[in-house]
């Protein structure tokens, strides 16, 4: 078997069809399905019965409990025969040919460890609203890492399963912003993120998504990026002091808080491009509230380096 597409899923019955049913349809056909059904309380659950019974590729876990999904990934690292993994969000949709496109650079690419392809964000009801382009601006890709979001879609990425275990998968410290601490301890391992300058993942942008919503995801963004430089540095730095250094820090509430607004600022572009204006002046409000001058990126990496500053100058 040469790829296990990868799949964990939490309550996405209203996406989770056109998900499976854009990866059974690729052009490349060597591949396995896992989907790991994080415990749903929705009509998932039925769905993915009716379609593992049609389908031979597709192999179903249920878990008895919600785990979340950095366990459920590493899990599934475990479970998957094939030699690569695909990842794949349950509210998403991939290319008929990503399979083929992914699977061909890594042929073509043997020190190839990590691919990353751009995308396309969509809207609920699937319509494009903008590319979701990968430019660094002239960054390394750790640089670019620390400063801000993961410029790579983590449903649209592809690894050599063999590589990613043996770096110890997923670091499960982490509910959220797994992917993020996943690259930078792959780059700093010595590895590298390919990427393929094509659009092969259709990465769908909603109201409900967990990490449009909950601030405390924010707050993980500056921990995973503080523990890594602070390791970098041969700092001793717990989660626990991490922790309590960025929430008492007024620099870092800006932060969340301006990121939030951001948030909100992309939904009402959504909702008003879906002509759901009630929706989307409801949203501009939100951002307008939270930070009104929010619409410029946020840089990361002055917030960590001071806060570890302030860890060191207590430590002496």
């Amino acid at each position: 078997m040469k790829i296990s597409v990868l799949m964990s899923t939490y309550n996405d019955e209203r996406f989770i069809e056109e998900a499976i049913n854009s990866i059974l349809q690729q052009t490349f056909t060597d591949f396995d399905f896992l989907i790991i059904d994080d415990f749903s309380k929705d009509r998932t659950s039925a769905i993915l019965s009716n379609f593992a019974r049609r389908d031979k590729r597709i192999r179903l876990v249920r878990n008895r409990r919600n785990l979340g999904l950095t366990k459920c990934l590493n899990n599934g690292l475990h479970l998957a025969k094939g030699e690569y993994i695909v990842r794949m969000d349950g509210d998403d949709i991939s290319h008929p040919r990503r399979l083929e496109r992914q699977y061909a650079y890594f042929i073509s690419h043997p020190v190839c460890v990590i691919l990353a392809t751009e995308g396309v964000i969509i809207d609920e009801q699937g319509q494009a609203l903008r590319d979701r382009k990968i430019d660094l601006g002239g960054m390394d890709q750790e640089e670019y890492l620390l400063n801000f979001s993961s410029p790579f879609i983590h449903s649209g990425v592809m690894f050599s399963r063999k590589a990613i275990l043996k770096l110890g998968g997923y670091n499960e410290d982490f509910r959220t912003r797994q992917d993020i601490e996943l690259w930078l301890r792959a780059l700093a391992s010595g590895m590298k993120i390919d990427i393929l300058k094509e659009k092969l993942i259709y990465f769908r942008f909603h109201e409900e998504s967990i990490s449009n919503r909950n601030p405390d995801n924010l707050y993980t963004n500056v921990l995973v990026r503080m523990l890594h430089l602070a390791k970098k540095q041969g700092m001793r730095l717990s989660k626990e002091e991490a922790t309590g250094l960025l929430r008492n820090d007024r620099g870092v509430r800006m932060y969340v808080r301006r990121i939030l607004a951001r948030k909100a600022f992309s939904i009402a572009l959504s909702n008003f491009r879906s002509r759901r204006y009630l929706h989307a002046v409801d949203a501009f409000c939100k951002c307008v509230v939270e930070f009104p001058y929010a619409v410029r990126p946020v840089r990361l990496l002055p917030i960590v380096g001071r806060l570890l500053a302030v860890h060191e100058k207590r430590g002496r």
